[in-house]
């Protein structure tokens, strides 16, 4: 069994525990970490229904996330004691922790979920965020559009290529006008050309 199937077995075993016992705070934060475990572990390859059945559990966990103070969300999921934020303009645990005081504790995060997310610096929830994106951006284009950064690139007038294998295992990327370009892979430095 891969990770994904482990995870999502674990988050249904929960979730029915929780129908008998609907103000059981464990079974919450157990919620919280087997949903975040279930989407950070998807296959990199689904069907559309696949990706419209993850897009709404992702939703459904992040209702569950919004049930937890941001104390306990911390003890779930704990700060990155990353400190360097400052010098690249990025999140850091300094950031986090600004952010973070500014709620009140003792109260569940609520509507607030979606910025809590986004201000929180936390590998696991990091991934989580972009597997969000991830599924967006596969419904999207199953439905014909454009993934979402497609769509930013193509407003920003940068070109944008997929890559494809041929069935030699040849791999190329292709453009939005159909012309392909043929990948080299460079040469390790270790290896030299013999004469």
């Amino acid at each position: 069994m891969n990770k994904y199937s482990l995870y999502l077995q674990a988050l249904k075993n929960e979730v029915y525990e929780r129908i008998e016992d609907e103000k059981n705070k464990e079974l919450i934060k157990r919620n919280a970490l087997y949903g975040v475990k279930v989407i950070k572990s998807l296959p990199r390859e689904l069907t559309y229904d696949q990706s419209v059945y993850a897009f709404h559990l992702t939703n459904s966990i992040q209702q569950i996330m919004s049930q937890l103070t941001p104390k306990e969300f911390m003890n779930i999921f704990p700060i990155t004691k990353d400190y360097k934020g400052y010098k690249w303009d990025i999140k850091d645990y300094y950031s986090t922790m600004e952010y973070v005081n500014k709620l009140d504790q003792s109260r569940p995060i609520g509507e607030e979920i979606d910025k809590f997310l986004r201000e929180y610096m936390n590998e696991e929830i990091n991934r989580f965020s972009i597997a969000i994106l991830r599924l967006m951006s596969s419904i999207r284009r199953y439905e014909g559009k454009l993934t979402i950064a497609e769509e930013w690139a193509s407003e920003n007038k940068i070109e944008t290529y997929q890559k494809h294998k041929d069935n030699k295992g040849n791999e190329f990327l292709l453009d939005k006008k159909g012309r392909t370009q043929k990948i080299t892979k460079p040469r390790p430095k270790h290896l030299k050309v013999v004469k």
